[in-house]
């Protein structure tokens, strides 16, 4: 899971323990993510209301939304569990959001402070 910033920033990440070498390029994904998204507003988004939403690697989904300039990333391997994201994504972004949209609004460069979101990660997620 990753919460990105527009700009590639990484606010948060959590991975599964089986994936620690993501954490070893958590801000170059971080980067791909926004750049990936940006790039995609340019190729589909010039139709009103598409966007892209996941990208299906086989056995392994990557979802993707953006709720008021943060991007939110699940990379899912197990296909039962698409619907558990799916059903969380926005109440994740909105919980986010509520707890950090002051900081987000004049971000310094500290992310220590979005740790304590892991909190409520746990809360909707097993990861």
């Amino acid at each position: 899971m990753f919460i990105v910033g527009n700009s590639g920033h990484a606010y948060y990440s959590k991975f599964n323990k089986d994936k620690t070498k993501f954490a070893e390029f958590e801000i170059q994904i971080s980067g791909f993510i926004s750049a990936l998204l940006m790039f995609s507003k340019e190729v589909i988004g010039k139709v009103p209301g598409s966007k892209l939403k996941e990208i299906d690697f086989g056995n392994r989904l990557f979802y993707i939304n953006s709720y008021e300039g943060v991007i939110f990333a699940y990379f899912i391997e197990e296909q039962e569990k698409n619907f558990v994201i799916k059903r969380y994504m926005p109440l994740i972004a909105e919980e986010f959001l509520n707890k950090f949209k002051s900081h987000l609004d004049d971000f310094d460069g500290n992310v220590s402070r979005f740790r304590s979101f892991e909190e409520i990660v746990n809360h909707y997620l097993l990861i």
